[in-house]
């Protein structure tokens, strides 16, 4: 009997409507989200970037494949994207080709015949890029 006046008070609380600003003042109460979280829950914001592609190809397994040794030598996270009938390898993200190519030059040795691409990036994606990179370099 216990256990089901405990699951109806919780069925209770679920169903209770939010409170009032009135009411929610008063009691110190906020229902509605905070700053950070309303910012966590806002869409990302998309820009013209760059991108450096490993591989395109039309084998799944050597795109996955592609992609860990890509992460394991940049340090940044690569994404595969189905694009015109392949899986493209690519890492990284930068607000501009002289960014990308510099980037790139840097792990030439280690991902031969890599290219720059342009594409539509997050901006957070280049915040964590950028981020990365100099982890690395600190590293090195």
């Amino acid at each position: 009997m216990r256990r089901l006046a405990m699951l109806m008070a919780g069925v209770t609380l679920l169903l209770a409507p939010p409170l009032s600003r009135r009411a929610a003042a008063a009691t110190g109460v906020d229902d509605d989200a905070s700053g950070a979280e309303a910012a966590a829950e806002q869409p990302p914001s998309y820009t013209p970037g760059f991108r450096i592609q490993v591989i395109a190809t039309p084998s799944p397994l050597k795109s996955v494949r592609a992609r860990l040794r890509a992460e394991r030598v940049t340090g940044c996270p690569a994404e595969i994207e189905w694009e015109e009938g392949l899986y493209k390898v690519r890492v990284g993200a930068f607000a501009s080709r002289p960014a990308a190519v510099r980037a790139l030059s840097g792990f030439a040795d280690s991902l031969a015949g890599a290219w720059v691409t342009g594409t539509v990036v997050r901006r957070d994606e280049i915040t964590a890029t950028e981020q990365a990179l100099a982890a690395t370099e600190d590293g090195e």
